[in-house]
């Protein structure tokens, strides 16, 4: 899985954003339509982090795993490990993995080990 953070200074921007902080279920679709997977633990702690404008700030963030599910991967939104983690397509994960600068060159076998068992 892949971890996965929201700024509230991001949140914030959101039209359904209300102050202090919406009510839970307004939060939790609100977490769930930006890529966070809801499903799973996450918390919201203070932190001075970077917001998703590259912005140095201290504020809540929400951290948590990413949504792996086949609507947020074709969002456009959604990250290469959500890609990699949520697909079965061996050639997929391998062509992605070529293209990633960060990639582990021994990451389709690894898999195909993982696959059979080994």
């Amino acid at each position: 899985m892949n971890h996965y953070n929201l700024s509230y200074s991001d949140l914030r921007l959101l039209d359904d954003w209300k102050e202090p902080q919406p009510d839970v279920t307004t939060l939790a679709r609100l977490l769930f339509e930006n890529g966070l997977d809801i499903t799973k633990p996450y918390e919201i702690t203070r932190r001075v982090h970077r917001n998703l404008r590259d912005d140095i700030v201290d504020d809540y963030r929400v951290e948590g795993y990413e949504r792996v599910d086949t609507r947020w991967r074709h969002s456009g939104a959604a990250s290469l490990s959500s890609y990699l983690y949520s697909t079965e397509d061996l050639f997929l994960k391998e062509d992605m993995r070529k293209m990633s600068r960060r990639s582990d060159e021994h990451y389709a076998e690894k898999v195909q080990k993982i696959l059979e068992g080994e």
